[in-house]
């Protein structure tokens, strides 16, 4: 095999291998953070319900409303 062909074998296996954990720091970058994401949208969600069961339980004093699902 020529030293050219070498060379060249050499750069395109680093390239690769550069490619491949730069793909693999990414995925799990964007993986850690979707998660985090999600987590807080749904602490947001579950947040924002209990504000809304709060207020319409201090209003009427029961769960009664929510029971039979009328709006307040």
């Amino acid at each position: 095999m020529k030293l050219q062909h070498k060379f060249f074998l050499a750069f395109f296996v680093t390239n690769l291998g550069i490619v491949v954990l730069l793909l693999a720091a990414i995925s799990l970058s964007l993986s850690s953070n979707f998660n985090h994401f999600v987590n807080e949208a749904e602490y947001q969600h579950i947040k924002d319900s209990i504000m809304q069961l709060s207020a319409s339980y201090q209003i009427s004093n029961s769960w009664q409303p929510i029971i039979n699902n009328v709006q307040i």
